[in-house]
C-alpha cells in the first residue's frame, strides 16, 4: 500500500509541523491530575543485546488530585539525530496503573529493539542507528 504522506501518518503530520494541538489527548476526561516524578531508563542500550530480548523503563507515577483514578503513561521515544526521515516521537509503550490519591506508584514498559529501530526500505530489514534518544512521557 503507498502512502503518499510516508512516515507522517495521524499525530505525526501535526507533530511534523510542530503545532501545539488544542487538546491533547484525553484532556477534560479526568478530574484527577498526575506527575512523573522519577524516570529511570538504562544509560546505554547495546543493540547486540536488544536483538534477543528487550529493555525496560520505570517510571513512577504521583497522584497529586484528591480522588482515585486510573492513569495510562504513554511513553514516547525521539531519535535525536536520526539520518532517516522519521517522525519526531514514535509511540512505543504503554501502561494502564490504578493510583489512588497521593500515592505513587513504580510502573514498568518493557520496550524491544523495535522501539529504537525504523524500517529500512532499501536494506528491506530494520535499523537502529547508534545515538541520542529522548524518552518523552504523556
Amino acid at each position: 500500500m503507498y502512502y503518499g504522506e510516508g512516515v507522517f501518518l495521524g499525530y505525526r503530520y501535526y507533530e511534523k509541523l510542530q503545532n501545539d494541538p488544542l487538546f491533547y489527548f484525553g484532556y477534560g476526561l479526568s478530574y484527577t491530575t498526575f506527575d512523573y516524578p522519577d524516570l529511570r531508563v538504562p544509560a546505554t542500550v547495546e543493540l547486540h543485546d536488544v536483538s534477543a530480548g528487550s529493555f525496560e523503563v520505570e517510571v513512577d507515577v504521583r497522584n497529586t488530585s484528591h480522588r482515585d483514578s486510573y492513569k495510562i503513561v504513554q511513553l514516547y521515544i525521539s531519535d535525536v539525530d536520526c539520518a532517516a526521515l522519521r517522525a519526531r516521537k514514535e509511540l512505543t509503550g504503554f501502561a494502564k496503573v490504578w493510583v489512588a490519591e497521593g500515592e505513587t506508584k513504580t510502573v514498568k514498559i518493557k520496550l524491544d529493539k523495535y522501539a529504537l529501530s525504523y524500517w529500512n526500505e532499501e536494506a528491506g530489514k530494520w535499523r537502529a542507528e547508534e545515538g541520542l534518544f529522548k524518552v518523552i512521557l504523556s
